[in-house]
């Protein structure tokens, strides 16, 4: 090709502009990535907040927990997607970087469409089991499967219920989320007492608390689905209903200095000092809300010196919320 009186080689030029086109393309791909999924049906979540847990202790940090919502039809999901969407609103600290389902969410399939279509879409969300998970295989084999999905690191509870059972770390706080529907062998969905209940501690989950518990200085949260001491409904079908077994974890809560053990089970929330260790209910919420008859959220957070425990309420409807209880723990 000639321009004038200057010879230009074709082939130079098509280098040059084949180079412009593949800088061009780097620089886009590398700004505005690909999405193929997103939200909870990714394989890992990236939390409101856009902090990377794992590598963030700060204060401030902060988890939600709610639970027995029951939900069984469209206007079932409805409800909860309607409830979730106050999960962040609602936080003392304004953002929520971990939820915790505290059991009886079943239909999961059904919760998880909730939270796909909340704008908590993006938090990751943990399942704690409950009688009602532990009456379905299928049920619990959907929390198992969500255990490798975690984007905080995972202390896997001992084998048998090592997809069931873990501790994990948001921020200071050290977290054991306990299954106590296992029978301490091989069956993580057991029911020790009749079809619809048995909650219990065998010793080889106690001995993996305890030494779990033994290694952290952090603010320690233990959660299960049935409290230790239950108030106004399962009522010597909880955790009590074996006391020289309820007695044993207590003691072990007190001994490693537990700070707060957060359960569901009784659709009340509320709060208990059973002999220096705050015992905490999440009460319900969407579908499920009979007991209280109104929606509850219960979050952790930390501040410089202190793990604060509250409670938010309907009061009747978010539109008019209240903190049901507010409760400061130091060292």
């Amino acid at each position: 090709m000639k321009i004038g009186k200057h010879k230009i080689d074709i082939n130079i030029v098509l280098i040059i502009i084949s180079t412009i086109i593949f800088l061009i393309a780097f620089y886009i791909t590398a700004i505005i990535p690909i999405e193929t999924c997103s939200g909870n049906d990714c394989p890992t979540q990236t939390p409101s907040s856009g902090l990377i847990p794992a590598q963030d202790n700060s204060p401030g940090l902060t988890i939600a927990y709610i639970g027995d919502a029951e939900p069984e039809t469209s206007s079932d999901v409805k409800e909860l997607t309607k409830d979730l969407d106050q999960v962040i609103p609602q936080s003392p600290t304004g953002r929520v970087d971990a939820i915790f389902f505290m059991g009886d969410m079943t239909k999961l399939s059904l919760t998880l469409k909730a939270v796909a279509s909340s704008d908590v879409n993006n938090v990751p969300v943990y399942f704690v089991i409950g009688n009602h998970e532990a009456q379905s295989s299928g049920e619990t084999a959907i929390i198992r499967g969500r255990y490798s999905a975690s984007i905080f690191p995972l202390n896997p509870g001992p084998p048998g219920t090592d997809k069931t059972t873990y501790s994990m770390n948001v921020g200071n706080m050290h977290v054991i989320n306990m299954n106590e529907y296992w029978n301490g062998a091989t069956d993580d969905s057991y029911l020790k007492y009749s079809s619809t209940d048995g909650g219990y501690v065998p010793d080889t989950l106690y001995d993996w608390m305890s030494a779990d518990l033994s290694k952290t200085s952090d603010w320690k949260i233990v959660i299960g689905h049935d409290p230790l001491y239950p108030e106004s409904k399962h009522v010597g079908n909880s955790l009590d209903a074996n006391k020289a077994n309820r007695d044993k974890l207590q003691a072990l809560f007190k001994s490693e200095n537990v700070d707060l053990f957060i359960g569901g089970h009784t659709h009340n929330a509320g709060v208990q000092n059973i002999g220096g260790v705050y015992h905490a209910n999440t009460g319900v919420i969407g579908p499920g809300a009979d007991g209280d008859g109104v929606a509850s959220i219960l979050y952790t957070y930390t501040t410089a010196n202190s793990l604060i425990m509250t409670i938010k309420q309907e009061d009747p409807t978010w539109s008019t919320p209240r903190t049901l209880i507010t409760k400061t723990i130091s060292r």
